[in-house]
């Protein structure tokens, strides 16, 4: 009965010529899959639960939200289909300019995801946040200004288009032909963080206008009001950041532009918005009635997939909008599409107010892949959540507003980032604020720094990496003007894998890693600058700290620099001065066969000597950067060199700030304001802003670990802060049950806030031996805690 069925069903949808009743001109391999799900879909008794495939085509005369979607009667808009689409429908498009945001009504499934595609290759489709203004709005104001009457709703986040490129609000000086490197006034003498003095200011109504201020010493430049003006001087309210009185507020020699300046509207590209009248200003050089085509954003979202699942998009652009997910968005697909203009705002108002916008893959198990994102005001793309990759991709422009946004802001569990290219940014290309167990490889990396300083092609600080790894990618041309760096941790972080990364363009520091910092491996790397190869110097109120930090097989251009003493360096050549940028992969013969063989991560045969840097051998060269026409396979199989940190969520930073560790009698989490280097470590938890509080006596915190070496001395360290009269120790516990422990660790009587004390354990394994469990057991109970942080367990051979 079931045969039959499909039999008829078969039929009746492809007609008595094969031919698909909806009318779908094809090509062949698109018909042949449609084929394929159509084939699949007649096994089904239940014709109404079939999956069903639908059309949207704006341009098609009878298009209508009320027909049934075929291709004689599609949808006008692709929002109707999303609102009747179930598990395994798929949605074809027609080209054109779709002015909506999305919402889903439905997720799909693993087996049957929800799709979107072209109508056919020649299709472009764009989702655009956009809405066109009509040509027979403008009337001309004077010889060079238009005006359109138009409702702007988005405040600080308007934007306004012509011919798919955005423009720039009437500022003084115009900004040029580049928004990473705008023409910028100077401020003069007799400056103050209130008071702007300039000669050359022009005699304009600054009323309601704002100012961007770009200072000598500048983390992040910010925007603030014009409270008025005088002659030639500004008075303005200062809310430079980072409360650094000599760096970031308004001086003599800073930079600046002010801009939502209807006086300033003087240049081709300019606009102007009266929220008062509603009408947008233009400024046209050729004095003539619009004919082109003017947009203005009204929409911050092209795909809202919060809530959804197994929804796949593919080859469909994006304009003047971005894609929302959040933690529950699961398995979501972006493959082949481009995102123009994902996010843009006029203002700073903090450090970090646009590092978490642009595009937001912040689920679970979400792809990016083989796509374009660009020219976003703040961050590219956000990648957050868990188990989530950005593969193949061109993500540059970024950040033009000077912020601490870049190309791609790494956070969560597991994501991937893997033959990106990543270029231009105002900061940063890379930012790594909170990543976890993350997979950097095979990536371009190149020209950060374009609007302010400070900062690495990659910056990061006060990370619990979770064995993070860093690998093959070539990172070059860092543009900022002041602490210019290429592989950049500060201060806080821990436990990162960096190996193959080729590093040049830099004027400082190649590779700088600043106190405290613990558990990193910096393996066969190349490191090219012009002051420093690797520094390591500065530090506040942390005490120079590098434990289980290895550093072998690196050469650099210049020398190496710190204050620490405990860590390990072997096999690295200083002041190298033969690196080839035209051919940054180039083997040297002088660094061949001159390193040490390291486990789990050289790339020759075992036995045999690797070379110094990132390329160990001639045919071991790598690819990096993005590649549309090949696109390349994936190796996401992870490192495991035998010195890493065997703990899992060593800080308490991540999983449920507990998992996998394990508790005996009563054990609180303990979350403390963000600990970080200007701040002293006598409080609750140090670097971060977690860690445990062991409450009673007996009171156990425990982690199984496993695959240790047999016949191997280990050491396990931890930081222990204990109350006033409480002890506690820490400990291995052997799989015949029998215990191992250090001394009993007390307060400091002489503290009047007792310290975090450093604890090393070094434990031997037997020729069995392979598994332990690590513990940390309060031994007192005077009515006090005992809080513990910064765990590792490192392999002591050498």
């Amino acid at each position: 009965m079931n045969y039959i069925l499909t039999v008829i069903c078969t039929i009746v949808l492809l007609g008595p010529f094969g031919k698909n009743v909806y009318g779908l001109d094809l090509n062949p391999s698109e018909s042949q899959n449609i084929a394929r799900v159509e084939l699949v879909l007649r096994s089904y008794n239940n014709l109404s639960n079939d999956p069903k495939i639908y059309v949207v085509d704006a341009k098609n005369t009878k298009a209508s939200d009320a027909n049934p979607g075929t291709r004689d009667l599609p949808f006008l808009t692709v929002q109707r289909a999303a609102e009747v689409m179930y598990p395994g429908d798929v949605c074809y498009i027609g080209g054109g300019f779709y002015a909506e945001t999305i919402k889903f009504k439905n997720s799909g499934t693993k087996e049957k995801p929800i799709i979107f595609r072209p109508l056919s290759k020649e299709d472009i489709v764009v989702i655009t946040g956009a809405n066109q203004i009509p040509k027979d709005k403008w009337e001309k104001v004077s010889k060079h200004i238009f005006k359109a009457k138009v409702t702007l709703n988005l405040d600080h986040e308007n934007q306004v288009f012509i011919n798919d490129k955005t423009m720039v609000e009437a500022r003084w000086p115009n900004v040029g032909d580049d928004l990473l490197k705008p023409t910028l006034a100077k401020m003069e003498q007799g400056t103050t963080p209130e008071l702007i003095v300039d000669g050359q200011l022009p005699q304009y109504d600054y009323t309601g206008a704002k100012i961007w201020v770009h200072a000598s010493k500048y983390w992040a430049n910010w925007t603030t009001s014009i409270v008025r003006n005088k002659g030639k001087r500004l008075e303005i309210i200062n809310t430079a950041p980072f409360h650094e009185p000599k760096r970031h507020v308004a001086a003599e020699g800073a930079g600046y532009y002010i801009f939502s300046c209807k006086d300033a509207l003087d240049a081709e590209n300019e606009w102007f918005y009266d929220e008062k009248t509603h009408e947008l200003f233009v400024y046209r050089e050729d004095g003539k009635l619009p004919t082109e085509d003017y947009a203005v954003k009204m929409r911050m979202t092209a795909f809202d997939l919060r809530n959804r699942s197994h929804i796949h998009i593919h080859g469909i652009q994006l304009f003047g909008a971005t894609i929302e997910t959040n933690a529950n968005s699961i398995s979501l697909l972006f493959d082949e599409i481009a995102i123009k203009y994902p996010y843009y705002s006029s203002l700073a108002e903090s450090p970090s107010a646009q590092a978490k916008k642009g595009v937001k893959l912040q689920g679970k198990n979400c792809v990016l892949k083989n796509s374009e994102v660009a020219y976003s005001s703040g961050t590219g793309v956000m990648l957050f959540g868990e188990n989530n990759a950005v593969l193949n991709c061109y993500i540059h422009d970024h950040d033009f507003i000077g912020t601490t946004a870049s190309c791609v802001e790494l956070g969560g569990k597991g994501n991937i980032i893997s033959h990106c290219t990543l270029t231009r940014s105002g900061r940063s290309v890379l930012g790594f604020p909170n990543m976890y167990q993350a997979l950097v490889q095979n990536c371009d990396m190149s020209h950060s720094g374009m609007l302010t300083s400070d900062l690495g092609l990659t910056y990061g600080n006060v990370i619990e990496g979770g064995n993070s790894e860093i690998r093959f990618n070539l990172m070059h041309h860092n543009e900022s003007k002041h602490f210019n760096m290429g592989l950049y941790y500060d201060h806080g972080t821990k436990n990162i894998i960096s190996h193959h990364n080729i590093v040049y363009g830099i004027n400082r520091t190649a590779f700088q890693l600043n106190q405290y910092a613990a558990y990193h491996l910096v393996y066969n790397n190349t490191f090219i600058s012009k002051e420093y190869g690797f520094r390591n110097i500065w530090g506040n109120k942390y005490a120079p700290e590098l434990t289980g930090v290895r550093i072998v097989n690196n050469v650099f251009a210049e020398s190496a620099e710190t204050t620490s003493s405990e860590y390990y360096w072997s096999h690295n050549i200083t002041d190298y001065r033969d690196f080839d940028g035209q051919d940054p992969f180039k083997a040297d013969k002088y660094l061949m066969q001159r390193g040490k063989f390291i486990s789990g991560i050289s790339r020759v045969t075992a036995g045999t000597k690797p070379g110094i840097g990132a390329i160990e051998a001639e045919h071991l060269k790598f690819k990096v950067g993005h590649d549309f026409d090949n696109p390349p396979k994936y190796d996401t199989m992870r490192s495991k060199p035998l010195h890493r940190n065997r703990i899992v969520n060593a800080a308490f930073e991540h999983e449920d700030h507990l998992f996998p560790w394990k508790i005996k009698k009563n054990v609180k989490r303990i979350n403390h304001k963000l600990q970080a280097q200007i701040t002293e470590d006598k409080n609750k938890g140090r670097m971060g802003k977690h860690a445990i509080a062991l409450v009673s006596s007996g009171s156990e915190i425990f982690q199984n670990i496993t695959g240790l070496l047999p016949n191997a001395t280990y050491r396990f360290i931890g930081f222990i802060n204990a109350d006033n009269n409480e002890t506690a120790v820490i400990g291995v516990r052997y799989a015949d049950k029998s215990e191992f422990i250090s001394p009993l660790v007390s307060s400091k009587k002489s503290s009047k806030t007792s310290d975090w004390r450093k604890v090393n354990l070094s434990f031997d394994t037997d020729a069995y031996g392979t598994e332990v469990t690590i513990f940390v057991r309060k031994m007192s109970s005077n009515g006090g805690d005992v809080y513990f942080d910064d765990a590792g367990l490192i392999l002591e051979s050498k």
